[in-house]
């Protein structure tokens, strides 16, 4: 509210300036009695014509010093404002994101890793989908550890690790239970007796 207060003052003072100037050319020019050499009459005041001079250069002047605060203030609510656009889309990176897999090919994946013998390769997939609370990563990751499954595949690349193993296996029970997948009488123990 204050702004419009000020802009209707400068306004207010622009349109005077100018009724002063339309006032000054509206005034008749008192001649000279005696012409000039050469017949021709000449204004009796050289003053008023330089005052009506500096009038168009004040009012020129105001003019412009009520363009830029007018465009002062747009620049200044400008940088207030949030900086969206409202026309332009959301920029999008040069590289295209790629979907993450699908739990179940990436469980596939995994697997079937981990049975060529690329058993790091395969934990480290597992453990993406394990983020996830999925009963299958967590069961896989769990084998991936237990000594009595790594000695079945063949040429596996990352030894056994019971304390891992035995941390998955109680992570899959957890996720089962809560999923109402196995019983909570279900005890993992015996699982994990078994590798010792």
């Amino acid at each position: 509210m204050d702004r419009s207060k000020a802009e209707d003052r400068k306004l207010r003072e622009v349109k005077a300036v100018l009724q002063r100037l339309q006032r000054i050319y509206a005034e008749p020019t008192p001649v000279d009695p005696q012409p000039a050499a050469g017949g021709i009459a000449r204004p009796a005041s050289v003053p008023t014509r330089r005052m009506a001079i500096i009038a168009v250069l004040v009012a020129a002047a105001l003019i412009g010093i009520l363009v830029m605060s007018y465009t002062f203030i747009g620049v200044k609510q400008l940088a207030r404002a949030p900086s969206r656009p409202a026309s332009s889309p959301p920029s999008r990176s040069a590289t295209p994101r790629v979907a993450p897999p699908e739990p179940a090919a990436a469980l596939q994946v995994a697997v079937g890793l981990m049975s060529a013998g690329q058993v790091q390769a395969a934990r480290e997939e597992l453990l993406r989908l394990a983020v996830e609370d999925s009963v299958d990563a967590a069961w896989a990751l769990a084998r991936s550890y237990d000594p009595n499954f790594l000695a079945t595949i063949r040429g596996a690349d990352a030894g056994p690790d019971i304390a891992e193993a035995a941390r998955w296996y109680r992570r899959w029970h957890a996720i089962s239970v809560k999923q109402g997948l196995v019983a909570d009488s279900v005890s993992v123990d015996r699982i994990i007796r078994s590798m010792r």
